[in-house]
């Protein structure tokens, strides 16, 4: 799978709005709004917040509701378990 570090054009020909948001959203270091991860994955922010809305449900990311806009990054159990499975 490409990943964001690829050209830009190449990315987003070869990728999935999914496959974006989840890309971008497994490498903050930080909470971001949907409206950052949108711009950085090259889609809509209702579909980064659709997707991240899903993140959320199955426990890949955290939203962070008590920050205005409310934020979203990356479990921190979740991207320890797949640092062990992809080792």
């Amino acid at each position: 799978m490409l990943t964001f570090n690829s050209a830009p054009d190449e990315w987003t020909e070869n990728t999935r709005p999914f496959e974006r948001v989840l890309s971008i959203t497994c490498t903050l270091s930080e909470p971001r709004p949907a409206a950052y991860i949108a711009s950085e994955a090259a889609v809509a922010e209702t579909t980064a917040r659709t997707n991240l809305g899903y993140f959320v449900t199955t426990e890949v990311a955290k939203k962070h509701t008590n920050e205005r806009p409310t934020t979203d990054t990356t479990d921190g159990l979740y991207h320890r378990f797949q640092t062990i499975l992809t080792g």
